[in-house]
């Protein structure tokens, strides 16, 4: 296709196994896509009868940048503020402009296997490897650090195994630390709650051991006023929690004022990985199977149930994943790349739509600009964005000449990183892997 022209889907996957460079923009191959034909992507699928049509090019990317690191790195990345992207490796911290792409500092001192969390001050807070840093997002320098040897009182050498999340100026994580030598060390874990501008501890408590290195990661399911709720990722669960939560998610309620233990407790038949997302209104969004469903988290009520596509014999279900909340409505995806906006006191639909793509094995992501007005889903293969006020399909986004699916310890290919929209402000910074792009979305 010619330059600035409609690519359809067959022109763009046959570009990409080609290596066309597609838009060139920033110095790095970007191919815009649109639909100009109609796509053989859902033949023998459920939902034949999605809209098909004319979807736009996406916007003129302002700037793309390319982060190198090794290979076995773990990198996270972040925007902060609005006005700095900052990556973080276990070999150092990494900030860019959002505005210019350009790289503003680099901090070997900050290294970190978590990203970063905005903090008070035009500060940001890292879990680093060393011990918990607040670091200037404007020059990288660590203007203030509490050492895991001796900085948090009786818990020396403590290993931060996962950070779940921050709102109103704490954050919450999962560490360990090693008490006593030989046979007789003991491994004692908790969950932590820091106030990031005091820099305090507000409490910690006592959890249990998680799947070798011991240490368990919780997810941030919801933040209320007076507690929050959480949730063991399922790649940390013993064998012995599984065969106690017999197949279903087990979620657990600490107070934000003490860290008290409210309650454990399991949704219907959300397994451990199901999506979940929580209001402050004590309500859960979870799925299971094919199906949505909203629950009371107080009484343990279903409140509502919506189903997506339907199961495919001999196919695993089209699966919701987690949703994304905002005003008074709820945005989910599932795995059969269907997009709905859904008004989270009824479970009614306000409008449904499709990215287009193949059903993969995973779930879009679902993204919302700071405005509200565009929604964003993103997965392995696109980003798709979406009118918030009526579904109406906008644009994609694919990167070509991004990573190439690499091999595991056993050779099997792995397919390349999934895309992440990062907002800020009216642009977002998208991910894939090591390569960002930034987009005007609003």
């Amino acid at each position: 296709a010619a330059l600035g022209q409609p690519l359809g889907r067959r022109a763009l996957l046959t570009g990409i196994v080609a290596g066309a460079a597609g838009l060139v923009v920033g110095g790095a191959g970007v191919l815009a896509l649109a639909d100009d034909e109609p796509s053989a992507d859902t033949d023998g699928k459920p939902g034949n009868d999605t809209p098909k049509g004319l979807t736009g090019l996406p916007p003129e990317a302002l700037w793309a940048y390319e982060h190198k690191s090794a290979t076995d790195e773990t990198l996270n990345a972040a925007v902060i503020g609005g006005r700095t992207l900052v990556v973080t490796t276990e070999s150092g911290a990494t900030g860019v402009d959002v505005r210019t792409g350009k790289r503003l500092w680099q901090n070997a001192d900050a290294a970190a296997l978590h990203p970063a969390l905005p903090a008070s001050g035009a500060l940001a807070f890292v879990a680093g490897t060393s011990g918990l840093l607040w670091i200037s997002t404007a020059s990288g320098k660590v203007e203030h650090q509490v050492p895991y040897a001796d900085g948090i009182a009786d818990a020396p050498g403590l290993t931060v195994a996962g950070v779940a999340g921050a709102s109103d100026g704490q954050v919450w994580f999962t560490g360990a630390h090693e008490t006593g030598t030989g046979k007789a060390a003991e491994v004692s874990t908790y969950l932590f709650a820091f106030d990031l501008k005091s820099r305090k501890e507000l409490w910690r408590a006592a959890i249990s051991n998680g799947r070798a290195p011991l240490t368990p990661v919780y997810q941030l399911i919801a933040v209320r006023e007076a507690d929050i709720v959480v949730r063991q990722d399922a790649k940390s669960l013993l064998p012995a929690q599984v065969r106690t939560g017999r197949g279903r998610s087990v979620y657990h309620c600490f107070g934000r004022a003490d860290g008290r233990r409210t309650w454990s407790k399991s949704f219907g038949a959300v397994p451990p990985a199901g999506g979940s997302v929580g209001d402050a209104k004590g309500r859960l969004f979870a799925a299971a199977a094919d199906q949505l469903y909203a629950y009371d988290t107080a009484d343990e009520k279903q409140l509502w149930r919506r189903a997506g596509a339907p199961r495919v014999p001999g196919q695993n279900s089209y699966a919701f994943g987690t949703g994304t909340l905002a005003g008074a409505t709820l945005y989910v995806a599932n795995r059969f790349q269907e997009v709905y906006a859904v008004d989270p006191e009824s479970g009614d639909e306000r409008w449904k739509a499709t990215t287009e793509g193949p059903a993969w094995n995973g779930v879009p992501r679902i993204s919302l600009s700071e405005s509200g007005r565009t929604v964003l889903s993103a997965d392995g293969l696109q980003v798709t964005a979406f009118a918030a006020r009526d579904g109406e399909r906008l644009w994609k986004f694919q990167n070509a000449g991004g990573p190439a699916p690499s091999p595991d310890a056993d050779g099997a290919a792995v397919a390349p990183p999934a895309y992440q929209p990062l907002m800020a402000g009216k642009s977002a910074v998208i991910r894939r892997g090591g390569s960002f792009y930034a987009l005007p979305v609003d």
